[in-house]
């Protein structure tokens, strides 16, 4: 069964949250704020987690699950095929 439910302020400011976390480790805080601040990003990682399947079965995601968001989002903003 699809779900259809997107997600509200608050768990997109745990995803927002998360980006700058995992970024500022790899690229450091100045870098991960700013991305982490443009919602378009943001709503580009937040669309590919609703696409997971335990977002779509019980309407929640882990830290795999915007790793993997954050990864597929960053290859296409930068032109990578995977």
């Amino acid at each position: 069964m699809e779900n259809s439910r997107i997600m509200n302020a608050e768990e997109m400011e745990q995803v927002r949250a998360q980006i700058r976390d995992f970024l500022g480790l790899a690229i450091g805080d100045e870098y991960a704020e700013h991305i982490s601040n443009n919602n378009e990003f943001l709503y580009a990682v937040c669309e590919d987690i609703e696409l997971t399947s335990g977002w779509e079965t019980e309407n929640i995601f882990g830290d795999a699950d915007v790793r993997l968001a954050l990864g597929r989002v960053l290859c296409d903003y930068i032109g990578i095929d995977y």
